[in-house]
């Protein structure tokens, strides 16, 4: 927020960066990003997820 009031050129781009993110998310232009890691749907699978970093763990 404070670069929508400062007057240097890094704030300039800011703003032009923010008003065309902006623009592209009201036309729907922007595509979800893929997340870094695979949240577990059930408690079978936080289990196994657990187990396999647990094993890791000992391997190291």
């Amino acid at each position: 927020m404070v670069a929508m009031f400062s007057r240097t050129e890094k704030a300039k781009e800011v703003r032009v960066t923010l008003v065309r993110v902006f623009a592209a998310y009201r036309r729907g232009d922007l595509v979800q990003a893929q997340p870094a890691f695979r949240v577990p749907q059930t408690f079978a699978e936080a289990l196994r997820l657990a187990a396999d970093d647990a094993a890791l763990v000992a391997l190291a």
